[in-house]
């Protein structure tokens, strides 16, 4: 005999890997929903302005040394800076400090598209761009994780956001691309540039909305943060092997820098 309830509770255990909880379960959250469709947005628009910037150098140079130091001194930067960059997040706090890092990176954008429309761009505003993403990066990189754990009021939801995060920056880096291509061939560069300006726009939206009190700083020195910092990972092996595996895996994987 046909048994419609033991049916339905078999298809529902089966089909359990597609509910939102499970993989989803963040987007539940409104705030962290909003953020993470901004970010999405942003993260598609950095990809175009890397292409753009790269194509750039190449069209202008006509040097692989140059289009190699472009994307040299768009990540050796981060080695440096990431470290103190963390110690003046915790410092002066995640909201105000990303609402800067926000408008500085539009403001980049808006300049090279503005020196691009009107013929005005060189190689050293290349150059001087590749350093200023390179700046940049380091402080919005280590925002955007530690933004991420505050936007989320249940707990079982934070692996993920975390998941959910690096899903699609990696997916970022497969649809951006080639978008940037289409555009490059269809328009002119200053397109990329512009477009990724109008990217940060959501994300502006969502961290001004944002209370003050959600991701407020401390009033410690960013040098004791700093030294509180290197005392946890020198008690803490777990976090020691995990950030030597991060090393690891960055340093011997090629660039994926255009």
């Amino acid at each position: 005999m046909f048994n419609r309830r033991c049916f339905a509770g078999r298809l529902a255990a089966r089909l359990s890997f597609i509910r939102p909880r499970r993989g989803w379960g963040a987007l539940e959250e409104g705030r962290y929903r909003h953020y993470f469709f901004g970010q999405a947005l942003s993260i598609c628009g950095s990809w175009i302005q890397q292409v753009a910037l790269g194509w750039l150098t190449y069209s202008l140079s006509g040097s692989a040394s140059l289009l190699g130091a472009t994307s040299f001194l768009t990540q050796i930067f981060p080695l440096f800076l990431a470290p103190l960059a963390g110690g003046l997040i915790d410092r002066y706090g995640v909201r105000p400090m990303m609402i800067q890092v926000q408008l500085l990176l539009i403001l980049q954008a808006c300049v090279l598209g503005g020196l691009a429309a009107s013929g005005h761009l060189g190689i050293w505003h290349l150059l001087v761009a590749a350093c200023a993403s390179g700046v940049l990066n380091s402080f919005e990189v280590p925002l955007r994780h530690a933004l991420t754990p505050r936007l989320i009021a249940d707990s079982a939801h934070l692996p993920s956001a975390i998941a959910l995060n690096s899903l699609f920056f990696n997916v970022a880096r497969f649809i951006a691309p080639p978008l940037a291509g289409w555009l490059l061939g269809w328009q002119e560069a200053w397109v990329c540039f512009f477009l990724n300006a109008l990217s940060f726009l959501p994300t502006l939206v969502v961290l001004w909305r944002l209370p003050d009190g959600v991701v407020g700083g401390t009033r410690s020195s960013v040098l004791v943060l700093l030294r509180e910092g290197i005392g946890y990972l020198q008690n803490q092996c777990d976090a020691r092997r995990i950030l030597l595996k991060v090393v690891l895996v960055n340093g011997l994987r090629q660039p994926t820098c255009p």
